[in-house]
């Protein structure tokens, strides 16, 4: 996605119930959702600056009760059972940081809940349209294992920079604008919470170059990597050193420089980088590109958008964040199972090396083959 530098998800929630109606839905699904998870853990949030939501009152532990109660919505008065300090002024902060909405005489979480039956439909929705997309995932494999200097780098290139690139994310976005006619398209600022998460669930994040060489540094992250922005923050003080040291295939200089970048696994046994580094005007980029635009045309050729945004009571631009996001993961997954992908278990500081792309403008880099 692009630039997740900064990068959290909001939805609105739509409902379009009446109170009565509302209350029995609500009853319905309390006995499919746990009686207690640590919201915060299954929410995504994707936001620019000025989104206007409160996240510190959001991630405090303390509003966690609340948080859980408001899953299926719940009454001032049962709100008040929890034994909250300061529920009222809890309240206004969460409502007006657009974490809680109130609807009639229930508070609910301000953006889509997806919980128990409702979680089991979206997966099997998300299961038969990421197994439609196999073909087509498996196709962009051969494609891109050619342009690979180690097979390793297969999985972060395939999620990062084809699935979850930027080129994918224009696509799916300029199609729904075209088919949508009614609803809001945007997926600006936008989140939800879904519970239990997929096993596969990953992100990207991305971030500009340091100088004129490097336009930018992509990232792939999931629950057992290493925190991306902080990987970033130390790596890019010697992105110049390290592109250099590929270029002219002589050890990085500095020891410093030396030292950051092999605690990264970004060096060999000789000290010279070892990094996945793409040139954007070289056969490789041309190809991934390609493939995402590809891909994404294709997911929004078999996923019906307004059919999730019905069963997920939310907009259509909401809905193509959540739906695109769980098919690529179950596509993960199902290639997983078949044995034509592999995904590090757990990726070590110095096993970072896997899940990094440096994207240049020098043209060289790209077609020199270690």
């Amino acid at each position: 996605m692009v630039d997740k530098k900064n990068i959290f998800l909001l939805l609105l929630i739509v409902f379009g119930f009446l109170g009565g109606q509302r209350v029995s839905t609500a009853l319905e699904s309390k006995a499919n959702v746990p009686d207690k998870i640590e919201v915060r853990r299954y929410t995504s949030f994707y936001t620019q600056s000025g989104h206007g939501y409160n996240l510190k009152e959001f991630n405090r532990a303390d509003n966690n009760p609340i948080l859980n109660a408001c899953l299926t919505g719940a009454t001032y008065k049962e709100l008040k059972e929890l034994g909250v300090d300061n529920l009222l002024t809890r309240l206004e902060k969460l409502q007006k940081g657009k974490i809680v909405k109130k609807v009639n005489d229930y508070y609910y979480l301000a953006f889509p809940t997806i919980v128990g039956k409702k979680r089991a439909k979206l997966q099997k929705l998300v299961e038969q349209t990421a197994l439609q997309l196999l073909p087509t995932s498996e196709n962009m494999i051969e494609q891109i294992l050619p342009h690979l200097e180690r097979n390793e780098m297969l999985y972060h290139v395939l999620w990062s920079v084809v699935m979850d690139g930027s080129i994918a994310w224009n696509t799916v976005k300029n199609e729904l604008q075209e088919r949508i006619k009614k609803g809001n398209t945007s997926i600006k600022n936008t989140a939800w919470l879904i519970y239990p998460r997929h096993p596969y669930t990953c992100g990207t994040n991305s971030y500009g170059g340091s100088d004129s060489q490097i336009i930018g540094v992509i990232i792939t992250w999931n629950s057992n990597s290493p925190e991306p922005s902080k990987t970033h923050r130390n790596i890019s003080k010697y992105e110049k050193e390290l592109i250099q040291s590929y270029a002219q295939e002589r050890p990085v200089e500095g020891a410093e420089a030396r030292e950051t970048l092999a605690l990264y696994g970004l060096l060999n046994e000789k000290g010279i980088a070892k990094a996945h580094i793409v040139d954007v005007n070289s056969e490789a980029a041309q190809t991934y590109k390609t493939l995402a635009s590809h891909f994404a045309h294709q997911f929004m050729t078999l996923c019906d958008i307004e059919k999730v945004a019905n069963l997920l009571d939310a907009t259509p631009g909401q809905a193509l964040l959540i739906a695109y996001h769980e098919v690529c993961y179950e596509i993960l997954k199902q290639l997983v199972t078949k044995g034509t992908l592999k995904i590090p278990e757990k990726a070590e500081k110095n096993q970072m090396h896997r899940l990094i792309t440096f994207v240049t403008a020098i043209k060289e880099l790209d077609i020199k083959k270690k």
